[in-house]
């Protein structure tokens, strides 16, 4: 197999290890014991997401309604397709974006969780403040993800087809960074980080496409920032100097 492709059972390899099942519809070669810390993780990662969700979306959709609360005939209609179509957009930067933060304050705990039952454990010595470090990485790197995500907004809206390959495009760049960002970031300096990237962007920036095409599927995009983040950790942990 290519080393840089990511075979298509990887997904559900992952989803396997954190919710502890076989899934009935690709079944993998192991069985897959429950995990109760990662599968508590991920369930205080759901409802953090979910409470988030549900604030930004009624609020969104609410501001919407009052603003053109005497809106009629086909302008109504018009007002209905544009809290659609920004319920999406939330929807999927939501899930690809604050789920990334969500994520990198649960960060370590996913990391220690996945190196505890390894047999051979991540040798490089976790930095002080660590969690510091985390929190100023990720809030700078989504920044800068959300005034790229904002200059290119008239490709999103006005470019049919290409709309999509943009997006895909750049925020696979960013979520290739952002996530395993938030684990090396504890462990190395910035010297480390970029040379890392070099050595894994093909494989980074797959996963990172991968990531990116999922967070806009609903109901899936729910969950994929959490078990890319276990992945993203996984390839972290892989990693042989």
């Amino acid at each position: 197999m290519n080393k840089f492709s990511l075979p298509r059972s990887s997904y559900q390899q992952t989803i396997e290890e954190v919710l502890g099942v076989d899934l009935p519809f690709a079944h993998s070669p192991k069985k897959h014991s429950i995990r109760p810390k990662l599968l508590l993780l991920f369930l205080i990662y759901s409802v953090t997401m979910f409470v988030i969700f549900y604030f930004l979306i009624s609020l969104s959709w609410n501001y919407f309604s009052e603003v053109f609360e005497h809106a009629n005939g086909f302008f109504a209609y018009l007002v209905f397709i544009l809290k659609i179509i920004f319920a999406y957009i939330i929807y999927v930067l939501l899930f690809t974006y604050v789920g990334s933060f969500v994520c990198s304050i649960l960060s370590q705990k996913i990391f220690d969780e996945l190196n505890s039952v390894r047999k051979r454990k991540y040798k490089y010595k976790l930095k002080k403040f660590s969690f510091f470090s985390t929190m100023v990485f990720i809030i700078f790197s989504l920044l800068k993800t959300l005034i790229v995500n904002i200059l290119v907004i008239p490709v999103y809206f006005f470019v049919p087809v290409a709309n999509v390959v943009a997006f895909v495009a750049i925020n696979a760049y960013f979520v290739s960074r952002e996530y395993p960002g938030v684990f090396l970031v504890k462990y190395h300096d910035k010297d480390f980080m970029k040379y890392y990237y070099t050595l894994k962007t093909k494989e980074l920036y797959s996963m990172g496409a991968v990531t990116s095409v999922l967070c806009g599927v609903p109901i899936v995009g729910f969950f994929v920032p959490f078990i890319s983040s276990v992945m993203f950790a996984k390839m972290v942990l892989d990693y042989k100097a």
